[in-house]
């Protein structure tokens, strides 16, 4: 009984989302993300990337040298990934992997990071890693069935989790990148196009309003998916991509390296099971009852 309770609670407050905030997250994290969206507009600084993802929700930040990328190419194709029923490969990210994306994020990503952690008031850790090869198929208009994310939708938590992407091979429109809209043509989309969920709304949208993150091998990206209405875009036929997806959380309590986790929880931060993919951003992004969001609000 209480089971059914909470789950008709959450429908609600998910519903209430959609309506007061034409955002697919619920009614109290949309109250904690745009509190706490006054609060980092307080610390923005004269940078531009930052700005334009304080302002946007998303934005490009580098391209990483082909050299460091190569390593992680070379171990992706030992792996022969091959199209499944699934439509992705995931890959097993070993130690050559682990070490090159360790380098990457040193060398490469972890200048922005120290900007970020000022932005957020908080130190930065990276809850998962996900590589994997996304092929393509055909997709049914208005089919329910989603085989990777590849619906409308947003992360439902608080914003203190965003995500990275980086680009591990040459990514073109054919080749299916990531589809982004920025906030404000969020809460456009959700509120002109009958949104009720990831599976449920008109497929309209202008073309011209959609970021696609298309580039080269290295580019590196970043979002606020708990903000901005984003999917997976389905490559053509003969096509596909290799990408890897950074999951981050902010968390002021903690004050150790970035990653942290990956130490402490490698069978959860390194693991591309999706059972893992969502384990540590579950705990410190998703407040579950009153008490624990309130605790969020302190601290963002």
């Amino acid at each position: 009984m209480l089971v059914n309770i909470g789950k008709h609670m959450n429908k609600l407050n998910h519903k209430l989302g959609i309506i007061f905030f034409n955002n697919d997250n619920l009614f109290t994290y949309n109250l904690y993300n745009i509190y706490s969206d006054v609060k980092k507009s307080k610390r923005l600084k004269n940078i531009d990337w930052l700005n334009n993802f304080h302002k946007k929700g998303y934005v490009d930040l580098c391209t990483i040298p082909s050299k460091d990328i190569l390593d992680l190419r070379k171990e992706i194709e030992n792996q022969k990934p091959k199209d499944n029923e699934h439509h992705r490969f995931d890959f097993k990210i070993n130690n050559i992997m682990k070490e090159a994306i360790n380098k990457i994020i040193k060398n490469n990503v972890s200048s922005y990071l120290n900007i970020l952690e000022e932005y957020y008031n908080s130190s930065l850790y990276i809850s998962n890693f996900n590589l994997r090869r996304t092929f393509g198929f055909t997709k049914t208009e208005n089919s329910l069935k989603e085989f990777y994310a590849e619906n409308w939708h947003c992360d439902t938590y608080v914003n203190n989790f965003f995500k990275i992407f980086i680009n591990i091979s040459d990514i073109k429109k054919t080749d299916g990148p990531t589809n982004i809209l920025s906030k404000i043509e969020t809460k456009k989309f959700v509120k002109f196009n009958n949104y009720s969920n990831r599976k449920s709304y008109i497929q309209n949208t202008n073309d011209d309003d959609i970021f696609l993150n298309v580039g080269n091998s290295g580019k590196v990206l970043i979002c606020n998916t708990t903000q901005c209405l984003h999917r997976a875009g389905v490559p053509e036929k003969d096509s596909y991509r290799d990408l890897l997806i950074i999951s981050v959380v902010a968390i002021p309590q903690l004050k150790q390296d970035i990653m942290y986790f990956g130490d402490k929880y490698p069978e959860l931060v390194w693991s591309n099971e999706k059972k893992n993919f969502s384990t540590l951003a579950k705990k410190y992004s998703k407040p579950i009852g009153v008490l624990n969001l309130i605790k969020h609000f302190k601290n963002c």
